[in-house]
């Protein structure tokens, strides 16, 4: 659609030639003004299908500030040719006059047009309206163009009235990021018997994110926000809608960072204000005499309890897809609002309940709703799986059950491994990591080396003595780290592998890596099986069809999103027979280990949203999807 001023002379006389202007002005009261539509593409009028003598034109308006202009059919003139040179060729043609005299051409318009979609596979018709600003240059007004003090947006007025809430809390997140950058100077300077140079921040950072985040800012993220960012990301982005509550529009920016560099356990394990006022009453409650009754579920239930959370996220996301406002019911699994935003004794009893039993059950479980309920923990800790950077293992971990044994998330398998999704790093095992005397390994070779007569060195960033080698004399033998080690390396949280390209030269790994990503399967012999292979393939034909009609307005956003899943899943399934690796550290190196099923998932999840998201702002900005 194009549109324009027409009351102008130079622009009236150019576009609708001297005589037909001149006619126009003689119809036109003083006040009122004309301005032209025309039409160059789509399939439907912008009059509005509904029109009817002494009705309204209802799909154009014209907004100027706090005023709105419609227009009657006595408000229409016909137009039959613009002699503008180079104007393009249109299929339908107007007049409108505004007869208001609150309109002013000096200053800024719109004009608004009430556009609507049919939903070729359910029917259903969506409305939206489009605004385009129109404004007369500065050298077509007598003295330019007037100042104008445009109002604030809404998000810009809350950002101001709470800079300096705003300022201290973007300061928070900064330190406690520094503070954990520095976790290894801090872990270094505990022991297993003092841990305060590591739990005086942790425990300040806990009180503020209860206090100030929690009840103060109610800066609590929810899964909800986690839904609205997918559909954001796929289907139309809005940065007023994240940018109205500033604290938490600075939460997210931290969380996605940190998630991504060291794991959801610096979130999840120090600033969330639910998870904090859990382990504040479970520590709480061990020093005031009840720590006799505190226990941990066996492993064998936590490993199956644990996966709860995943099933809870999974299905309000399966659910968004469907409606939004049903998912945001069930997102009351969370008892954030309850204790934050309203309160308690401001809601009905069950939820009030609901949040007692929680908090009840924190007295003698550490983080229970954490560990076995929060889907915002579980989204988080999908992407984890691709942190950049891990709680660091020695090889003699895989013997010792010191760690495990003090891990209140249940982290640590009988391997030593950790389970950085299920970490929330509180840090007791990198102290005992330096520690001689709480570290089993460290405290037998620092026997030895007594016995031996031999100095005890600075621990090494390997956890364990550096070794002082005379001359002649092997690094083991001098008491420095094991050269080898029986059993399971426990530094990577599965056994280490190698695609094929890994040992290839810069580019030819680039393609691999690449290839690796797009193509799912291998061609080694007798790894797929030919009927799994080409049903495959036929999805990912089909996959492309639904593309090509969703482009062409003949697919709901749903249904892509429902292909979207089940070629995902179909990935998932081809990929752990064929291509079972996923990346360790950061993405740009080449280490790789095996995938288990959670790391496959997320691996697929997190690939296919980058990727639907790109393909839906590739068809955006080329305008073949519609809104």
């Amino acid at each position: 659609m194009w549109f324009g001023d027409l009351n102008h002379p130079d622009y009236g006389r150019a576009l609708l030639g001297q005589r037909s202007w001149e006619n126009l002005r003689e119809r036109l009261k003083p006040h009122e003004h004309a301005v032209f539509v025309v039409r160059t593409g789509g399939a439907e009028s912008f009059k509005g299908s509904g029109f009817v003598r002494g009705g309204l034109y209802d799909r154009i308006q014209v907004r100027q500030g706090d005023d709105a202009f419609t227009f009657r059919d006595l408000d229409y003139i016909n137009l039959y040719g613009l002699e503008a040179a180079g104007a393009p060729s249109y299929t339908e043609s107007g007049i409108f006059i505004i007869r208001s005299k609150a309109f002013s051409a000096a200053y800024p318009w719109k004009l608004s047009f009430l556009g609507n979609r049919v939903d070729r596979a359910t029917g259903q018709r969506s409305f939206a309206n489009f605004d385009a600003a129109y404004w007369l240059p500065a050298a077509a007004l007598e003295g330019g163009r007037p100042k104008i003090e445009t109002a604030e947006r809404a998000w810009q007025r809350v950002w101001k009235a709470r800079a300096g809430e705003i300022a201290l809390f973007a300061l928070l997140l900064v330190a406690v990021t520094v503070v954990y950058a520095l976790r290894e100077k801090l872990t270094r300077r505990s022991s297993f018997r003092n841990k305060w140079p590591v739990n005086a921040f942790k425990y300040t950072a806990w009180v503020l994110s209860i206090v100030f985040v929690g009840f103060g800012a109610m800066a609590q993220p929810s899964i909800t926000q986690v839904l609205t960012w997918f559909h954001s990301l796929l289907f139309k982005w809005q940065w007023e809608l994240f940018l109205s509550d500033p604290f938490i529009f600075l939460f997210w920016i931290f969380i996605i960072v940190t998630v991504f560099v060291y794991g959801r356990g610096l979130f999840c394990g120090w600033m969330c204000p639910f998870g904090s006022l859990q382990e504040i009453i479970h520590k709480v409650a061990g020093k005031v005499g009840l720590a006799r009754w505190q226990f941990k579920l066996p492993q064998v239930w936590h490993d199956r309890l644990k996966w709860v959370k995943y099933a809870a996220f999974g299905g309000l996301l399966a659910v968004s897809m469907y409606s939004m406002i049903l998912a945001e019911v069930l997102a009351e699994i969370e008892p954030f609002k309850t204790t934050f935003l309203v309160g308690p004794l401001n809601r009905a009893w069950p939820y009030g309940l609901f949040v007692a039993v929680l908090l009840g059950l924190s007295i003698f479980i550490e983080r229970p709703y954490c560990k076995y309920v929060c889907p915002l923990g579980a989204a988080l800790a999908m992407p984890s799986t691709f942190r950049w950077f891990g709680l660091k293992r020695k090889p003699d971990c895989n013997s010792c059950k010191a760690c495990a044994r003090g891990c209140g998330s249940q982290a640590i398998d009988e391997h030593g491994r950790i389970d950085h999704r299920e970490c929330l790093h509180c840090l007791d095992c990198m102290v005992l990591y330096t520690d001689p005397k709480g570290c089993p390994p460290l405290g037998r070779e620092r026997k030895r080396r007594e016995k031996a007569g031999l100095a005890l060195t600075p621990i090494g960033t390997d956890g364990y003595y550096i070794p002082i080698v005379p001359a002649g004399q092997t690094a083991l033998a001098a008491g420095g780290a094991p050269a080898t080690f029986q059993g399971i390396d426990p530094r990577l949280p599965t056994p280490a592998v190698e695609p094929v390209y890994a040992g290839s030269g810069a580019l030819a790994w680039l393609v691999g890596e690449v290839r690796d990503h797009l193509w799912p399967w291998t061609h080694e012999p007798d790894v797929h099986h030919r009927g799994l292979k080409a049903v495959g393939i036929g999805l990912a034909a089909v996959a492309t069809v639904v593309w090509l009609l969703a482009a062409d307005g003949r697919m709901s956003q749903v249904a892509v999103m429902g292909w979207w899943f089940g070629w995902s899943v179909y990935e998932v399934i081809i990929r752990m027979e064929g291509k079972r690796h996923v990346k360790d550290g950061p993405w740009w190196g080449r280490t790789w280990r095996e995938a288990n099923l959670m790391d496959m998932l997320s691996y697929v999840g997190f690939k296919n949203l980058l990727v639907g998201a790109t393909l839906f702002l590739v068809l955006k900005t080329a305008g073949v999807l519609l809104e």
